[in-house]
C-alpha cells in the first residue's frame, strides 16, 4: 500500500473513533452451580442427542430410534433408490415414525423396491426429525441416511 493511501486509511479509522473508552469486561462469576444443568432446548431446526441405528434381521432390517425426539423414516432398497423419486413424509399421523427409544422390524414389502432373491440386498434407511417452520407448519430438519445389508 502506498504512503498516501495508508495515510487516508488511518485518517478514516481515526474519524470513526468517538473517543469513548471501551467498556470494562464483566466481572467473572465466582458462584458454584447448585444443581444439574438444565437440558438444552433446541432452536427451530436444532440438533437432538442420539441417532437412529439400523441392523440386518432375517428378510429385512431393524431400525431403532436412539434420539430424544420422534423421527420419521423411509427405507428403500439401495439399487432402487437410484431411480426413485421420493420426499420426506410430513404429517406425523400419516407417516411412518418412531418414538424415542422405539424400534421396528421392516421385512419384505415394508422395504420399498426390495427384490426377493437378489444377490446383493442392501437398504438405505433415511430418517429425520420434524420441526416447526416459520409459518408453523412442520418440515424435516435434515434427512440422514445409512446403508444396511438386508438379512437373509
Amino acid at each position: 500500500m502506498t504512503t498516501p493511501r495508508l495515510a487516508l486509511l488511518l485518517l478514516a479509522l481515526a474519524a470513526c473513533d468517538d473517543g469513548a473508552p471501551a467498556p470494562a469486561p464483566a466481572p467473572a462469576s465466582v458462584t458454584e452451580p447448585t444443581g444439574p444443568a438444565p437440558a438444552p432446548t433446541p432452536a427451530v431446526g436444532g440438533i437432538w442427542a442420539g441417532a437412529v441405528a439400523a441392523e440386518p434381521i432375517p428378510g429385512g432390517v431393524r431400525i431403532a430410534n436412539g434420539t430424544t425426539r420422534p423421527v420419521g423414516h423411509f427405507v428403500i432398497e439401495r439399487a432402487f433408490a437410484a431411480v426413485a423419486n421420493w420426499r420426506p413424509c410430513v404429517p406425523p399421523a400419516a407417516c411412518p415414525s418412531l418414538a424415542p427409544g422405539e424400534r421396528r422390524d421392516l421385512v419384505g414389502e415394508a422395504i420399498v423396491g426390495l427384490r426377493p432373491g437378489a444377490a446383493e440386498r442392501e437398504a438405505i434407511v433415511h430418517w429425520w426429525h420434524l420441526v416447526p417452520d416459520r409459518d408453523g407448519a412442520l418440515r424435516p430438519d435434515s434427512v440422514r441416511a445409512s446403508v444396511v445389508r438386508v438379512g437373509r
